[in-house]
């Protein structure tokens, strides 16, 4: 949007900018928990092991309270824009269960006691960037809002003065566009990656067997997947996935490719009786056609409905028997279908609640970063379950046991999370 800036996803007007600058200030982190269960004669027995801190609200304010003013009160305001105004006691101990959720538990909370030591909230500065404008904004770093604060500030400086001394800017593009003239003319023998993502085959009911190499036999090839990813894509990944790992020493930023490969692949787990039959790239689409099966409600005749038919026709192509098809074939039906899926969700993001009686009309097909935070929100939303991933029985013998089927919703979420992040590194480059 011309004579905007956009900064995490808010549009800000840069005539409207009176001062920006970067600053300190105090954010309150709080205790993460990993619900680690363990199997006996007698049942299942849960252990919380303490992992991180992490940030949960920032302090705008603080006064004296309680008995003799010996408490404190913090006016706050989450990474939400929710506003508190709480003591530090109340800051909830936030644990992730072993089936990939999460809940906060309070200090009333009879699991509190449960809990390790390491259950005290702490102050820590954070670094972050003000902008003054038509209305005030605070975007914090240490990846509550930004991952790198001074490229934002940097950003916001170079906007500013692009529009206070446009000729300069005339200037610049001039050369840079000789430069690009040149560079243009050296490599037009080379072909260009399209950075539109294109559906048209996905909606028409073509043969989608060409080949006869049969990969329905073969596990995800997850070494190709992730390997294929560039730094910026599989950091952009791991944001997302790490605190699902039960990681005791290595830190996000210490997780390599060959680690990630290596869990998801015992994740997919042959040897298991219930999981002998889930078979790589084919399970990922069969769990894809349940939730798009199940949940999006669409028009008649509309955009969003034509998308959700022919996504629907090329899983059941794909998803039979005696489909032969080629690893190639398989990997981009996939990738097509997961364009479809995020669409139809993302369409209807803010009736998720309600999203079998909310009506899709239309659907735009661009994929977006913050899609990461829409798979999150499907991921652990607990009516979000399709029947054919949670109930016994199904396609091939899906789904024998519950156990089973949370293993199966989870792996879907990891799958969705390595497709979307493919998408993006080809339609945005590194710039995820």
């Amino acid at each position: 949007m011309e004579g905007y800036i956009e900064i995490c996803g808010t549009p800000i007007e840069i005539k409207k900018i009176k001062e920006f600058r970067l600053i300190k200030r105090e954010y309150i982190f709080r205790p993460v928990y990993d619900e680690i269960q363990k199997k006996n004669i007698l049942g299942t027995k849960s252990k919380f092991i303490y992992s991180r801190m992490e940030p949960y609200a920032a302090i705008l304010d603080q006064s004296n309270g309680g008995f003799l003013w010996q408490k404190k009160k913090y006016e706050c305001v989450n990474a939400a824009g929710r506003e508190l105004y709480i003591e530090l006691e109340d800051v909830p101990v936030l644990v992730y269960q072993e089936d990939g959720r999460s809940s906060e538990v309070f200090r009333d909370d009879p699991n509190y006691e449960l809990l390790g030591k390491e259950k005290t909230p702490c102050i820590e500065y954070v670094e972050a960037l003000v902008i003054k404008g038509r209305e005030d904004y605070v975007f914090y770093g240490r990846d509550i809002h930004l991952k790198n604060v001074l490229e934002a500030y940097n950003k916001v400086k170079e906007a500013v003065e692009k529009f206070k001394n446009p000729e300069n800017d005339d200037k610049k593009e001039k050369v840079e566009q000789q430069e690009n003239n040149a560079e243009r003319a050296e490599n037009t023998a080379k072909p260009v990656p399209s950075t539109k993502i294109d559906l048209g085959d996905l909606v028409k009911d073509k043969d989608i067997s060409e080949e006869n190499e049969d990969v329905k036999t073969k596990c995800m090839d997850y070494q190709s997947l992730i390997g294929e990813l560039g730094d910026q894509a599989f950091s952009f990944l791991m944001d997302s996935v790490y605190p699902l790992f039960d990681f005791r020493v290595i830190k996000k930023n210490d997780v390599r490719k060959i680690d990630l490969i290596d869990i998801l692949m015992r994740m997919e787990d042959p040897a298991n009786e219930d999981w002998e039959n889930k078979k790589g790239i084919t399970y990922y689409l069969f769990c894809l056609k349940q939730y798009i099966d199940e949940y999006p409600n669409c028009q008649e005749g509309s955009k969003a409905e034509e998308f959700k038919n022919g996504a629907v026709r090329v899983l059941e192509k794909a998803l039979e028997e005696n489909a032969d098809l080629s690893e190639k074939e398989m990997l981009e039906i996939a990738e097509n279908v997961f364009i479809v899926f995020i669409s139809l969700f993302r369409a209807a993001r803010e009736n998720l609640d309600t999203i079998k009686d909310f009506v899709i009309s239309d659907v735009n097909p661009e994929l977006k970063p913050d899609d990461a935070e829409l798979l999150k929100q499907i991921w652990e939303h607990e009516d979000l379950v399709p029947d054919g991933i949670s109930d016994k029985g199904g396609l091939f013998g899906f789904m024998k046991s519950g156990d089973t089927g949370r293993r199966g919703v989870k792996l879907t979420y990891f799958n969705n999370m390595i497709m979307l992040c493919r998408g993006l590194q080809k339609t945005m480059g590194q710039q995820v």
